[in-house]
């Protein structure tokens, strides 16, 4: 199979070793992938960071065409932000094995599962995967008091709809700024069709998708899908590395373990009540 503009597809597979303190591990990663949403579409290159977060060991699978492949990978054999790089298999491919990933990120829950990645032979094991993505935008509104009523109106039909989609997130404010940071996560298909939705929505403008990220079980999940969507203000800009900060102070097995503990906790109606999560 070709490109767009003729060229065979090609494949890399690299690893690596991150070379920040592991303080730093988050960001550095969050900045990396933020960086590869935003241009590999362009070059239409799709792929995966697969990631151990004890070594600090990764691998990372290029995929597209085969001079932007190999483009790509020099500028990122130089980056100072990882040493050790070595490139592990490289070929032409008759079909991607990530085509609906710009770039995402799976995390390894041990370093020996960054040697046994998928190969071209499987270009349909992702149909039916979990994915956690984040944006960020800005509201069109003159003030703070009309962001919060297009927020109300906003959540009022995520908390409802998003529920019946098995998603579940949360929604930053900065009334200073009037940015919105999201994350969305669950059926990768419901997802990304909400996240289309979300793009042309023009109660909103500036929106950018800043990280994709692979689940690879619901116990990966940072908010239930029965949360449908939370809600908190902050003051802070540049919430990149968001999912990895809640991630330390919030779980969604927490809550469903408090909620177990009531009776009939969503009542007789089908919607999650807006819970407030203050960063």
């Amino acid at each position: 199979m070709a490109s767009s503009d003729g060229q065979q597809l090609y494949s890399l597979k690299y690893g690596s070793v991150l070379a920040c303190e592991q303080s730093e591990v988050d960001p550095t990663l969050s900045a990396i992938l933020a960086s590869a949403l935003k241009n590999n579409p362009r070059h239409e290159i799709t792929g995966m960071l697969y990631f151990d977060r004890v070594s600090k060991g990764l691998v990372q699978v290029l995929e597209g065409p085969k001079e932007k492949v190999l483009s790509l990978y020099d500028i990122i054999a130089s980056d100072s932000r990882h040493f050790g790089v070595n490139v592990i298999e490289q070929n032409p491919v008759e079909a991607r094995v990530y085509p609906e990933f710009g770039m995402a990120l799976a995390r390894a829950a041990d370093p020996a599962q960054l040697q046994s990645l998928p190969t071209m032979s499987a270009p349909q094991q992702y149909a039916q995967h979990l994915v956690r993505i984040q944006y960020s935008s800005k509201l069109c509104a003159e003030d703070v008091e009309q962001a919060r009523l297009l927020l109300r109106d906003i959540l009022a039909v995520a908390v409802r709809k998003n529920t019946e989609q098995r998603i579940g997130g949360i929604l930053c404010f900065n009334p200073t700024t009037m940015g919105v940071v999201q994350l969305l996560e669950g059926p990768a298909a419901a997802v990304r069709e909400l996240f289309t939705l979300i793009m042309v929505d023009s109660r909103h403008k500036d929106c950018s998708l800043t990280s994709e990220e692979l689940l690879l079980s619901e116990d990966d999940y940072l908010f239930a899908g029965t949360w449908g969507m939370m809600q908190s203000e902050t003051q802070e800009t540049g919430l990149i590395n968001l999912p990895s900060r809640i991630w330390q102070a919030y779980h969604a097995h927490t809550a469903s373990a408090a909620l177990e503990q009531v009776d009939d906790p969503l009542g007789s109606v089908p919607l999650t009540p807006v819970a407030a999560f203050m960063m």
